[in-house]
């Protein structure tokens, strides 16, 4: 009896512990993005465009070519946290790809920065496989801001997609 209970907690104790250690590549997959920040991906050739909200701004090409999308760009803060805060850190961005529907069908981060000051940019390049249902894309990011000094305060804010 005491055994079949040691047993029943084991179970348990490692379930979580491997459920917990799964990786989150799936975390956006089917999430709505916001409809006020999507471009048409290209059929082929190539678009130049600057994605901008309120913190960040990505100026971007994307080139299509035989079922891959080449993406290149720089990542800089926008004016208000230029003003605003003083630095940056845990910065990630990603680029999202989107059905006709607005949910991501796949995603790749393109930049992730510890510690930047808000004046700071950063360039990125990569070439990923275009899945048949991607129509569309957008970015996406969190970042935590602060406001002076490390221990005078932290701002986290965020523009991704939404789960349902």
């Amino acid at each position: 009896m005491r055994s079949k209970l040691l047993r029943t907690i084991l179970v348990a104790f490692l379930s979580v512990v491997i459920l917990g250690c799964q990786p989150t590549g799936q975390r956006y997959l089917n999430a709505v993005a916001d409809s006020a920040l999507i471009f048409q991906l290209p059929a082929s050739g190539g678009i130049s465009l600057d994605w901008q909200d309120m913190y960040l701004k990505i100026g971007h090409q994307v080139t299509a070519t035989a079922g891959d999308l080449s993406v290149q760009g720089t990542i800089g803060y926008a004016n208000h946290p230029q003003i605003m805060y003083a630095r940056a850190q845990n910065l990630n961005v990603y680029l999202f790809l989107l059905d006709s529907d607005k949910r991501v069908v796949s995603y790749q981060q393109l930049s992730t920065l510890s510690w930047s000051s808000t004046q700071d940019t950063d360039s990125f390049k990569m070439d990923i496989p275009r899945p048949v249902k991607a129509v569309a894309y957008t970015f996406g990011y969190e970042v935590d801001f602060i406001e002076g000094e490390p221990d005078s305060g932290m701002t986290t804010v965020w523009n991704l997609p939404e789960k349902n």
